[in-house]
């Protein structure tokens, strides 16, 4: 009966132009989160100031932005560490890397995508820039690349279309987390 009266509500929803504006119109079955491949793009991709693409150029664009970018994270690192401080709180850094850093398919659509050559990209240079600015701030790091890149099957971790973690994911990162917080003595 409630799925049916879901499936009247959503075709006047989608019926009316009324209904749509005042409750919005219902939810496209076609987007979804289930596992899936995304396209690649039909026009090359353009860097933008929030890409994480740029992370991993072994050049990295001069700009204004893109030079205070990682120093900027550091000093607000340091401020974390420093209001964690006064509370007596502990505070680690855990790295999740893009999808692109360890599964070879997303790494040739993030290639084909920008139009990248293997020789202007680095890979694991996310990891080295925020490890970097942990350490400068006194903060330990949990760095999930290595252990994503020793699971033989890398589409279990994500979503392939939005790039959440799957419930593997999630267990993985959990369990990694668990065991550095436990080790590193930070759980009292």
């Amino acid at each position: 009966m409630r799925q049916a009266a879901h499936a009247i509500w959503d075709a006047a929803r989608a019926d009316s132009l009324v209904l749509g504006k005042l409750f919005g119109e219902p939810i496209n079955p076609s987007v979804s989160t289930a596992p899936g491949a995304a396209p690649v793009a039909v026009q090359q991709e353009q860097l933008n100031l929030t890409s994480f693409e740029w992370t991993i150029l072994s050049d990295i664009p001069r700009t204004y932005w893109l030079d205070v970018a990682w120093p900027l994270f550091g000093r607000y690192l340091g401020e974390i560490r420093a209001t964690a401080d006064t509370a007596g709180a502990p505070v680690v850094v855990l790295a999740i890397p893009d999808m692109s850093q360890f599964d070879e398919e997303m790494r040739s659509r993030v290639v084909a995508n920008f139009r990248f050559r293997d020789d202007e990209v680095d890979w694991d240079r996310p990891q080295r820039d925020l490890a970097f600015e942990a350490q400068q701030a006194g903060l330990p790091l949990l760095d999930l690349l290595p252990l994503f890149r020793a699971i033989p099957d890398h589409a279990d971790l994500y979503l392939r279309i939005d790039t959440h973690f799957t419930a593997f994911g999630h267990q993985l990162t959990a369990q990694a987390l668990a065991t550095f917080l436990e080790k590193g003595g930070y759980l009292s």
